[in-house]
């Protein structure tokens, strides 16, 4: 170097090496700039003692501004990577204030650098830049970390409610997620978000990766059950009654709430109201819903049915909801005798046999004899 072969002193060479440096930067030739902090080892305890501290000061600053924070800027990740391993900035390890605090300064523009790509779904940048620089082991202030993990988590999470468990589990344990490195409430939200994805996948059938979700994310028995149950009655709202049973053949779901108890009410008896009766009444045999409830509604279905002479819907409601004879018999017996007194023997005759209406020996025959003499 020329500083050995003109006999210069270690500080005077140093200090040339500084303002060469600072030249290269005015230049833009940042290459230069790097291969001169390389070459002299600017970045050293040696430096630091044979330089002004005025000038280190500068050199440092005019590093930081005009190489360090536009190359994160404009993602030259790789030059900054070379830079922090020519420098030692990726040992971590060093013990002046003066470079300690260039250090501090390097690293929060890595981890501003790395919260934007993600913020950009520029994913695997994102991942050279927290490899590169060692991200979640660097000595960073919390709030550093808590900004970094809680990126993070963000892009986890987008990853997730775009359906994409596998790439989701992938990121989640590459980073360490909601384990190894966390911020307060990371476990809550992870949950949190298991469950709206659990919600999305059971509401296309999709059982497997529901219950890969509750695996990988180790979500509670309560976040499930609300999950499970928000897809059934989304299922049953658009009259999807196939994939809500399938769902339901999978989870045992209890309703949590009044208000989950009216959501399921209101569904039943919306049913009911749009003739709907075999869905109805399994959603109310499913959640367990009032008799007493059940019973009115299924009565009331069964007179308007009945009244109407859809006799074979009437009997439907009638089998599938077990309707006391209590309910059923008076006007059955009324019927009965109106379809007998009008002639209409044969189907008299299939009223008093699906409701059990008694007649007695002499009702019978006599019903027998208007029937044969009818024909």
């Amino acid at each position: 170097m020329l500083g050995m072969i003109f006999n210069f002193s270690i500080s005077r060479t140093l200090s040339a090496a500084v303002k060469a440096c600072l030249s290269a930067m005015e230049n833009e030739n940042f290459t230069m700039a790097v291969d001169i902090v390389d070459r002299f080892k600017l970045f050293s305890d040696n430096a630091i003692e044979n330089v002004a501290q005025v000038e280190m000061e500068k050199l440092l600053k005019n590093l930081l501004e005009n190489l360090v924070e536009p190359a994160f800027e404009k993602g030259k990740i790789q030059l900054m990577h070379e830079f922090a391993q020519k420098t030692g900035l990726i040992n971590f390890s060093f013990q002046h204030s003066i470079l300690k605090n260039f250090e501090k300064y390097f690293l929060r523009a890595a981890v501003q650098s790395h919260n934007r790509l993600l913020q950009n779904n520029d994913g695997k940048s994102a991942r050279f830049v927290k490899d590169s620089f060692d991200l979640f082991s660097a000595p960073i202030p919390y709030e550093l970390y808590s900004s970094l993990i809680e990126s993070a988590e963000k892009y986890h999470d987008s990853i997730l409610q775009s359906g994409e468990l596998t790439g989701a589990v992938a990121f989640k344990n590459e980073y360490g997620l909601f384990t190894r490195f966390t911020i307060e409430n990371s476990k809550k939200t992870a949950a949190q978000q298991a469950a709206q994805f659990i919600i999305k996948s059971l509401e296309k059938a999709d059982i497997l990766s529901a219950k890969r979700a509750i695996t990988e994310y180790q979500v509670p028995k309560e976040l499930i059950n609300n999950a499970v149950f928000s897809a059934v009655m989304s299922l049953g709202a658009q009259r999807i009654f196939d994939k809500a049973f399938s769902v339901l053949d999978e989870f045992e779901v209890k309703i949590s709430g009044e208000g989950d108890r009216f959501r399921v009410v209101n569904l039943f008896q919306v049913l009911m109201n749009e003739k709907q009766y075999l869905p109805a009444v399994e959603f109310a045999k499913r959640f367990h819903l009032q008799k007493s409830l059940i019973e009115k509604s299924a009565f009331k279905a069964w007179l308007n049915e009945f009244n109407e002479q859809n006799f074979d819907t009437a009997l439907d409601i009638k089998s599938d909801f077990k309707l006391a004879k209590r309910l059923t018999l008076p006007l059955a017996r009324k019927t009965y005798r109106k379809f007998m007194d009008s002639k209409n023997y044969i189907l008299a005759r299939t009223i008093r046999k699906d409701y059990g209406v008694p007649i007695g020996i002499t009702g019978w025959i006599f019903e027998l004899i208007c029937i044969l003499f009818s024909r």
